[in-house]
């Protein structure tokens, strides 16, 4: 999760959120919606932090 926040390189950040969108712990939705309220974030990772929030909040 780390990775998400911090990493300056925004494709490594879309990694990690679609990592996280696999795991699917619901332990990551609070730093999956930062990045979605951030309006810098580039467009690709916040499609990849909704998809990853899905996966979150359905899996519980």
């Amino acid at each position: 999760m780390l990775l998400v926040q911090r990493d300056p390189a925004p494709q490594a950040r879309q990694y990690a959120l679609k990592s996280l969108g696999i795991i699917a712990d619901s332990r990551a939705i609070e730093v999956i919606q930062r990045v979605l309220q951030d309006e810098h974030e580039k467009p690709y990772n916040k499609v990849a932090a909704k998809a990853a929030l899905r996966a979150c909040t359905k899996r519980g």
